[in-house]
């Protein structure tokens, strides 16, 4: 071979191997984020990871947290609105209890104390995705929004990769590599992670953050119902879901930097009388602050068993030792000598 089609083949070889970079670098580019729990290079945390100082930085009851109820299948909305779970559910440790969304739902969150932006993640929300086998994965999605007024509120930026080509289907699995600051991506019990340092800017001076907002993404591929991504790509996720439980489930959210042991002034205005911390780990006590003086205090179990009492309180502020009691639900039962009962929902976890 002479050296002029040597040098002909070699340039020919160059160009071929140019080609197939071109075509499939964008590919090969196109972003691989954190994987799935239990995989090298996981941001998953798991439920009882020391990080998490506390999951109970809610008000009592309904206050501070309003939800609107999207539909079990926004196609057809003669099937209804998603139901199970209520307000309550989402002030458990998760696996305890879940609310359901459903397509488009939503929750918001005040929170009595602050959210604050330290190193690392800064809170994490928990699902109920769960794994049919070691490489397919039932997963629900959210937006995560964040207020410190509760007037505007700022979104996570949130990717997805999943391809759009086909829906995926009620049962059907995507993959936690594919996406990226939406709630759901990792599987029970582990949460995914947010980090306010992804929104610093947008936040500007005020990085208090008291609120937290939840929006189901509608899976669907239809551009009718679809929800985008931060790019306007559609996000593929388990569509329709036509169950009481459709959309995305949101089972607990862990708290990790804030100031999370001390109650504001607002959130000690809210009513005559405040429990905290509840939920609460049964190693810590419990705090009752009242403008009334309870001359009897009973601890009572779902079926209205007297678990402990304390008698001749005669006290406006007091902190009780419920170390003996298991994980459940109790209530909280107060009685004064010129006043009604006052009943109260305790959740302790461990």
């Amino acid at each position: 071979m002479s050296l002029y089609l040597l040098r002909m083949e070699m340039i020919q070889n160059r160009i071929f191997s140019l080609v197939i970079w071109m075509t499939f670098t964008p590919f090969l580019a196109m972003s691989q984020y954190a994987p799935q729990a239990g995989n090298p290079g996981s941001s998953a945390i798991h439920r009882d990871s020391s990080i998490i100082k506390t999951f109970a930085n809610f008000y009592p009851g309904s206050e501070g947290k309003m939800m609107l109820r999207g539909w079990v299948n926004i196609n057809d909305t003669s099937l209804g609105k998603a139901s199970v779970g209520n307000l309550d559910s989402i002030s458990f440790t998760p696996d305890f209890f879940m609310v359901s969304l459903g397509d488009g739902g939503s929750v918001t969150i005040q929170l009595p104390t602050a959210i604050t932006n330290g190193i690392g993640p800064d809170f994490a929300i928990f699902e109920n995705g769960f794994s049919f086998s070691k490489d397919s994965f039932f997963l629900e999605l959210a937006f995560v929004e964040v207020s410190t007024d509760g007037q505007k509120f700022f979104r996570f930026p949130a990717y997805s990769e999943t391809d759009t080509n086909q829906q995926i289907g009620a049962f059907g699995s995507i993959h936690a590599h594919k996406i990226h600051n939406l709630a759901g991506k990792y599987v029970m019990p582990y949460g995914v992670p947010f980090d306010l340092e992804d929104i610093k800017n947008e936040l500007g001076s005020d990085q208090q953050i008291r609120y937290i907002r939840l929006i189901d993404v509608i899976g669907s591929i239809n551009p009718l119902f679809a929800s985008r991504d931060f790019n306007g790509r559609i996000i593929n996720d388990p569509w329709p879901t036509p169950f009481p439980s459709g959309g995305f489930d949101l089972t607990g959210i862990g708290f990790i930097h804030g100031n999370f042991n001390h109650v504001d002034e607002e959130f000690a205005q809210q009513s005559e009388i405040q429990i905290f911390p509840n939920p609460l780990n049964n190693s810590l006590p419990v705090t009752i602050n009242s403008n009334k003086d309870f001359s009897t205090i009973r601890i009572k179990d779902i079926q209205g068993k007297i678990k402990q009492e304390f008698n001749h309180v005669n006290q406006n502020y007091l902190q009780l030792n419920l170390s003996d009691l298991e994980v459940g639900i109790y209530f909280i039962e107060m009685n004064s000598e010129y006043d009604t009962s006052h009943i109260h929902k305790l959740i302790i976890y461990n």
